[in-house]
């Protein structure tokens, strides 16, 4: 048993203590930015608190948790562990009817070559024998996924996986604003692309990874580098709390309620793969954003991208209905820093339509001289480029 799992009452106390800081973080900012123009809000820090419940997430992923199309090998030492579930479902199914069904792991048992079983048939054979899948991990020799066109393996993977890690912390961060169905890390620094690799095999074991060159990326154009590492990771982070069946404009998926009871080293690390991923350092300001999607009143003309509407030049009552929905990753992200001192401003810029979605463009920004001072001393960046600048605003 890890120290993040425990009793039932243990978990529900340790829910409660989280809801309790993220209260006491975002009471703190509200009132260090009560005198400002775009202040932070109670309803933000309740819209975040109602999504943790919804998805709490943890930081320990099992081998159950992954996707059911992995493809699972197995040491010869977990046979002894298996053996008494199969013996179980022979007599209430029958032997035919059994390897007729489970071939693969009666495969395995019989130490035949051949036919291997994926991880849905682990998890159809626990459902009639009530075998725990998740004691195979310290059997698992390796891992293949053969989702889409592409075939990856995870060879001697790190199983439980621990995201409540400096490396995993590193992982959430830089997953926060991508592309989180595929696996795929996009950015034009190289160094970050090493970083990541880095990261994925610190955190899940040495896995099978690709890389791709695209002349455009985001919004403009440019030489974009991407780092394919398939579905595994995406796989491990919906455990952790994150929703990846949608892009993350969609899902608008926040930082999970866990890190936030994490020590000080991994929550600053989670932040800093944030900024260098996806934020930037101006001569002013540390900032980084997201766009959301927004049911706007349509008697309001809302140009396509890239021709936006600046937020205050929307009416009031479209201004009150993108305030309601605010990117819940800067949101957890604002709360976060506030928890190393530093006061973020988070504000709507402008809205837009892009592929018949109304959007709403938000920025999440440090500017005060000892909120920027606070984030240079608490969080370091990968990125050569960015941390330069950061280091010439202090």
């Amino acid at each position: 048993m890890t120290e993040y799992e425990g009793t039932k009452a243990g978990e529900a106390g340790k829910t409660e203590r989280i809801e309790t800081l993220i209260r006491s973080l975002g009471a703190s900012l509200i009132q260090a930015t009560n005198s400002r123009e775009n202040r932070f809000r109670q309803a933000w820090v309740e819209l975040l608190i109602e999504r943790y419940r919804a998805s709490p997430g943890r930081p320990v992923v099992r081998l159950a948790d992954l996707t059911e199309n992995c493809i699972v090998y197995l040491r010869s030492e977990g046979r002894s562990v298996v053996q008494p579930f199969w013996a179980k479902l022979e007599t209430s199914r029958g032997r035919r009817l059994a390897w007729g069904e489970f071939r693969g792991i009666a495969n395995y048992l019989q130490e035949k070559s051949g036919i291997v079983a994926r991880l849905k048939k682990w998890r159809a054979f626990a459902a009639l024998t009530g075998f725990d899948v998740n004691k195979l991990e310290p059997f698992v020799s390796s891992l293949r996924v053969s989702d889409g066109p592409h075939i990856r393996t995870l060879s001697n993977p790190k199983l439980p996986i621990d995201l409540a890690t400096l490396s995993g912390a590193r992982l959430i961060g830089y997953y926060g604003d991508s592309n989180n169905r595929n696996g795929a890390f996009t950015n034009k620094d190289y160094t970050l692309h090493m970083d990541f690799r880095d990261v994925v095999k610190e955190v899940l074991g040495d896995i099978t990874i690709t890389e791709t060159v695209s002349a455009r990326g985001g919004f403009g154009e440019g030489k974009y580098i991407r780092t394919n590492v398939g579905y595994l990771v995406p796989s491990a982070l919906s455990a952790a709390g994150f929703d990846n069946t949608r892009d993350q404009k969609l899902a608008n998926n926040p930082f999970p309620s866990w890190l936030f009871d994490c020590p000080p080293q991994i929550r600053s690390e989670c932040l800093s793969a944030l900024w260098d991923a996806e934020g930037c350092v101006r001569s002013q300001d540390v900032k980084v954003s997201q766009t959301v999607p927004v049911t706007l009143y349509p008697e309001e003309y809302i140009p396509e991208w890239p021709d936006n509407k600046p937020f205050k030049h929307l009416g009031l009552d479209n201004q009150s209905l993108v305030l309601a929905n605010p990117p819940l990753l800067l949101v957890s992200a604002a709360v976060m820093l506030c928890s190393f001192g530093i006061v973020s401003r988070l504000s709507p810029q402008k809205a837009y339509v892009c592929d018949g979605i109304s959007t709403a463009y938000w920025w999440l920004r440090v500017q005060r001289v000892q909120s920027i001072r606070a984030f240079h001393s608490s969080i370091v960046l990968r990125s050569p480029r960015k941390q330069a600048k950061l280091n010439s605003l202090v």
